[in-house]
């Protein structure tokens, strides 16, 4: 669906920016926040957030890939994805 392409694609830019250490991860991280806490559940997205909102990037980075680890249909290889 296209929430799904949405979060999915927000997902990956938000991996991304926290790999670049990037000030931007702060306005992503606002548009994907509630929408991740509806896909997973906020008790696993809250202690993301929290690292994000101090500035914390890379423990933010390692506990996003905990998350995709875990919920493996968060993670899309944008080098072959095509919009419809």
């Amino acid at each position: 669906t296209d929430d799904m392409n949405n979060l999915l694609a927000l997902v990956a830019k938000l991996e991304s920016q926290l790999m670049e250490d990037s000030a931007d991860t702060i306005d992503t991280w606002r548009e994907l926040g509630p929408q991740l806490s509806q896909a997973i559940g906020t008790e696993k997205v809250a202690p993301l957030g929290g690292h994000i909102d101090a500035y914390d990037f890379p423990e933010a980075y390692n506990l996003l890939n905990t998350i995709l680890k875990e919920h493996t249909e968060l993670k899309s290889d944008f080098t072959t994805y095509k919009p419809a």
